[in-house]
């Protein structure tokens, strides 16, 4: 029952997150971003979604966890995703040269979506990227 539970929340997180009504605790609050990393070494899968009402959805390795962001968090990622920097970047960055142990990520916010790998991220999308990680580090037990 656990295991359907999961599964169905990650595919609500995930087909629903640019759309304000798939959160964990509000119903209500919308989508201020939604994060995806793949690749690297170890083989990471994992998403965030951050909503207005502080809250973040964070899947990694299969396991789902919900945290609260503290206001100046929400606030400062709030402002990097409207700014005109993150705005005006291209839909995709990719290296020269390709890697196996790469990271590759997805950021949409406010109707765009960045793609980028390492190697190639630009200085707009880095600071959000950083933010994130963090995001999903605080989550782990």
């Amino acid at each position: 029952m656990k295991q359907i539970l999961t599964l169905l929340l990650l595919g609500c997180i995930l087909a629903l997150a640019g759309a304000a009504g798939c959160t964990s605790n509000d119903t209500s609050s919308p989508v201020v971003v939604e994060y995806h990393r793949t690749g690297g070494f170890a083989g990471f899968n994992d998403t965030v979604v951050v909503y207005e009402n502080r809250t973040a959805d964070v899947s990694r390795h299969g396991d789902l966890s919900t945290m609260t962001l503290d206001a100046a968090d929400l606030t400062q990622i709030r402002a990097m995703v409207t700014s005109d920097s993150f705005q005006s970047l291209r839909d995709e960055y990719l290296p020269l040269y390709q890697g196996y142990d790469l990271f590759s990520y997805e950021v949409t916010a406010g109707g765009k979506t960045v793609r980028a790998t390492d190697g190639a991220v630009p200085e707009a999308l880095a600071g959000i990227i950083s933010e994130m990680d963090a995001i999903i580090t605080q989550s782990l037990p």
